[in-house]
């Protein structure tokens, strides 16, 4: 037995079982039993390794500052090969770290399958000395449009019904498509989550460099967990190494009201996540207008966007799909656009804004004249066969092979040019997760991984630092560090529910299908990745009047966009929009801060409470959102001591309905519509109180100044635009 420890930690490790033990120091109770840990291949070989060394109590300085390290040295005598498994832990931080190491020296090409690192069986892990018997599962979806959020004991995952037309999109391929009750799959990172104990485990990859992750877990209630890294099966000649990404363990306080902050501080370390930038505000051409656009409808538009800059201040003009020949043919245009899209970044840089344009560099539709003119460069499966890339523009797509060397010097051309010819200095680049698709790859050397992070790698290099880079569609793990924004959503749309060629009831379902309600779903259980990963983009704001939303469902879309504190674009008709939901868009300008608190994340799929803490010269306030999720209208009350407001008054003003109200304990909002959602600044009754305003969602960062003394009282109020209201005192 071998070990190592800190203040947080007790890890024990038996090499000759392979297996270790995890002890929580502030946790009482808290542990982790018998978790084993190993290596599989392909082609159902199996290899008997066996223990040749250990090395501990060595020190070294990493990124993550000064760790501990322990070694377990293994070989497959008959083979020749080799499989390292290093544990590190710092003497402060509560994490364990572990990571492997494949060296094939044999004299034959293996094929590993899959790095192993936990396989704990039910009753192996505890969150306090009482058996558990309230848990929970927090799944991370595996892109950007994948589902996340929180499922109880009893529950079944949510699962796309679409199977070969969605599921290249949502699901990776080497992480189980969980059907059945109590039995739950998570891409990257999860938590394990005990209600009673209100303790819960953190297991995560702090990168997806080498490989993608992933996790499953059965609650009996008492979980089980099966964390693994996906080798992919790839070929690793004589003499070659593969190495995993580092995993990561933590115990933490399910009351924490940032619950995964330590573990998202370890992963930007990780990856060298550059400065956060600031959350952008702008216009997108896409939920309007979607592929009809044309250079008359985007200049009419960049003239209203103009005209509205005193009310609605925004930063890019972003245009998206609709102006190329076809997706995968980017350097020469449709008949819309003989003059390309140069001169119009010309225009949108002499109006004032950052010039945006959409590209999706990794897809290709199957009428393509790339995928006509190289098919070599298209990835197949082992039959010779296009792989699927999911049902997008009314037809199965085709992925690129980003192994082939000319492919991937076409795609670096595309994001030049876009950047340096064409004028582009801010690039949405979509579908990302094509690049990770399963195939015949032209290099069978490399994971899915590795393909899909130097695909990265190579857009960055291409664009520049300067250049701002969205990613949507993009497997969560390959990106960080590469994005200054990431997709965090599905896409929204002018309707809550799914709904294709006007037909619903067969899409109600869908979990990830364009509509606010999924794109708010996810808004909500992934705002905890702001403010660490990147700046967070909820997809667009779509505030129209003759969109399907209803008024109800257009201000919950606004509240989780605006509390969360990430990206704001909206996707109208700025030419016709009536000056009624124009005020409505400008009032939640300037952006909020991303520090997003969501104390029901790990309680409901879809959680019902947001909020923020603020803070301005008149003192500190909370910003707190009370959604209604039901079909019905609904009383919605909000508890002052679910958010630490106890034993003493508070006054409260509803942003949206304008109600006032003084409450001690709590407060009763009487039929909030279906879909709908009741904002309330809430702060200390005092004899004199600045109660909020109607010209922005905060109701109090637009207060710059506040002196009271003995019967005077001056004030002043800045927005950084022109906005006509009411404030209250």
């Amino acid at each position: 037995m071998s070990s190592l420890s800190n203040s947080c930690l007790q890890f024990t490790v038996n090499p000759e079982q392979f297996s270790f033990n995890l002890t929580s120091n502030q946790f009482p109770g808290a542990k982790i039993e018998n978790t084993r840990f190993g290596l599989e291949l392909g082609g159902s070989k199996i290899l008997n390794f066996e223990l040749k060394n250990v090395q501990e109590d060595s020190l070294v300085e990493s990124i993550h500052g000064q760790l501990q390290t322990l070694t377990l040295n293994y070989l497959e005598p008959k083979a020749g090969i080799l499989l390292d498994v290093d544990f590190r832990m710092s003497f402060d931080q509560p994490f364990l770290f572990q990571r492997m190491r494949l060296h094939n020296n044999s004299n034959i090409t293996i094929q590993p399958k899959r790095f192993l690192f936990s396989n704990v069986q039910p009753g192996s892990i505890h969150f306090s000395s009482k058996k558990p018997t309230k848990t929970a599962f927090y799944s991370n979806g595996w892109q950007s449009w994948s589902p996340s959020g929180t499922w109880q004991y009893g529950q079944r995952q949510t699962r796309s019904k679409l199977v070969g037309f969605s599921y290249p999109m949502l699901y990776d391929a080497g992480t189980p498509i969980t059907r059945s009750k109590n039995h739950f799959s998570s891409d990257m990172f999860a938590a394990l989550l005990d209600h009673e104990a209100q303790t819960g485990l953190i297991c995560g990859f702090l990168s997806q460099k080498q490989q993608l992750g992933s996790l499953t877990s059965t609650l009996h209630p008492e979980p089980d967990l099966q964390v693994w890294a996906n080798c992919d099966e790839i070929e690793l000649a004589p003499g070659k190494t593969l190495e995993s990404d580092w995993l990561a363990w933590q115990f933490f306080d399910m009351g924490n009201s940032q619950p995964f902050s330590e573990y998202f501080e370890a992963v930007t370390k990780e990856n060298q996540v550059k400065e956060r930038m600031k959350s952008p505000t702008g216009w997108c051409s896409w939920y309007y207008y979607f592929k009809n656009i044309t250079p008359q409808i985007l200049q009419q538009n960049l003239e209203a966007v103009q005209q509205s800059q005193p009310q609605l201040p925004l930063d890019v003009f972003q245009i998206d799909d609709g102006f190329q020949q076809d997706v995968g043919t980017w350097l020469t245009f449709n008949q819309k656009f003989p003059k390309g899209v140069k001169e119009l970044s010309n225009q949108i840089h002499k109006a004032g804004f950052e010039s945006g344009l959409w590209l999706a560099p990794f897809i290709v539709e199957r009428q393509s004249e790339l995928n006509e003119e190289h098919p070599e460069w298209i990835l197949q499966n082992k039959s010779g066969k296009p792989v699927n890339s999911g049902f997008v523009w009314n037809h199965f797509g085709r992925a690129l092979d980003l192994t082939h060397p000319e492919a991937q010097n076409y795609v670096r051309k595309v994001i030049s040019t876009a950047v340096r010819d064409w004028g582009y200095p801010y690039l949405k680049l979509d579908f990302l997760y094509t690049a990770a698709l399963p195939g015949r790859h032209h290099d069978p050397s490399l994971t899915r991984a590795q393909i899909l992070r130097k695909g990265l790698e190579l857009i960055r290099e291409a664009a520049g630092e300067c250049t701002t880079l969205l990613g949507c569609g993009c497997p969560i793990g390959p990106g960080i560090g590469i994005f200054d924004m990431m997709r965090i959503s599905a896409d929204v749309s002018p309707d809550w529910e799914p709904e294709v060629y006007g037909m619903k009831f067969p899409f109600k379902n869908e979990p990830n299908m364009p509509c606010a309600r999924n794109a708010i779903q996810n808004i909500l259980t992934r705002s905890i990745m702001e403010p660490h990963l990147w700046v967070n983009d909820p997809d667009c704001l779509l505030v129209r009047d003759d969109s399907n939303l209803s008024q109800a469902e257009v201000q919950s879309l606004a509240t989780a966009i605006s509390l969360t504190g990430g990206a704001i674009l909206i996707s109208d008709d700025m030419t016709h929009l009536n000056p009624e939901r124009l005020k409505l868009a400008a009032s939640l300008l300037p952006v909020l801060p991303p520090n997003p608190v969501v104390p029901d994340l790990f309680a409901n799929y879809m959680p019902t409470r947001l909020g923020q803490t603020l803070k301005n010269c008149s003192g500190e306030w909370k910003v707190i959102a009370l959604f209604n999720w039901q079909d019905k209208p609904t009383d919605l009350i909000l508890e002052l001591s679910d958010w630490g407001l106890e034993n003493q008054q508070h006054l409260m003003r509803e942003f949206w309905s304008g109600e006032i109200a003084l409450a001690e304990k709590q407060h009763t909002f009487k039929q909030v519509p279906a879909h709908g959602v009741r904002l309330v600044a809430v702060r200390e009754s005092t004899p004199i109180a600045y109660l909020g305003s109607d010209m922005h969602v905060s109701q109090g960062v637009e207060l710059k100044e506040w002196q009271l003394e003995d019967t005077v009282l001056k004030f002043r109020l800045n927005l950084d635009r022109i906005v006509e209201g009411n404030c209250y005192l």
